[in-house]
């Protein structure tokens, strides 16, 4: 068999980029990230779409992104995470992405809704969590304390926190990761 035609066998057997989504395939299904961004992505592509939510980008340390804005009817940071290529400090494709809710406590109701919500999602797709932290809930409002947990699957380790920094503050914390482009992850570069 020639190359060209070992080279079209293997793009279409694993999955070649389509035009209208051109990440499928490649990285995962979609439901590998969130609000449509996806592991893989490059920068431009990400800030993109946050800005077609609403997200304005704000000040961020180096190999990251952030964007502030409303997220779900309330203010919301995230802070995106890009492998970056060693030898020019360019490019990169996504790799982690946290999503923050800061100060819900006059929401506790619904910080509460949207931990059990997100928790529901990812036991049925990931299986029961593989650590979790669990102080009671009466804690969170009146205390310090955190109430967290861990999924984790071949295409994407899912970490949900809902954290009182201090007592009468509620934060909800959405932390996902690739495995196949986190350096620091086990499973890194199992689909390069």
């Amino acid at each position: 068999m020639r190359w060209p035609a070992l080279l079209a066998l293997l793009l279409f057997s694993v999955g070649s980029a389509a035009a209208q989504d051109p990440w499928e395939g490649w990285f995962g299904p979609p439901s590998d990230g969130i609000y449509g961004v996806r592991f893989g992505m490059d920068r431009t592509t990400v800030d993109a779409l946050f800005q077609k939510m609403g997200l304005r980008q704000a000040t961020a340390r180096p190999g990251t992104m952030r964007h502030v804005g409303k997220l779900e009817g309330h203010s919301a940071e995230v802070v995106t995470e890009f492998e970056e290529d060693l030898y020019s400090g360019v490019g990169g494709r996504l790799y982690r992405i946290r999503i923050t809710w800061p100060d819900l406590r006059l929401r506790a109701g619904k910080a509460l809704q949207w931990f059990d919500r997100w928790d529901r999602d990812y036991a049925e797709r990931y299986g029961p969590p593989r650590a979790q932290r669990d102080p009671g809930r009466s804690n969170l409002v009146n205390a310090v304390a955190s109430y967290l947990r861990l999924y984790q699957g071949t295409q994407m380790q899912a970490i949900l926190e809902l954290k009182a920094p201090k007592p009468g503050r509620l934060d909800l914390i959405l932390l996902l990761d690739s495995p196949q482009l986190h350096p620091a992850l086990p499973g890194y570069g199992s689909r390069r």
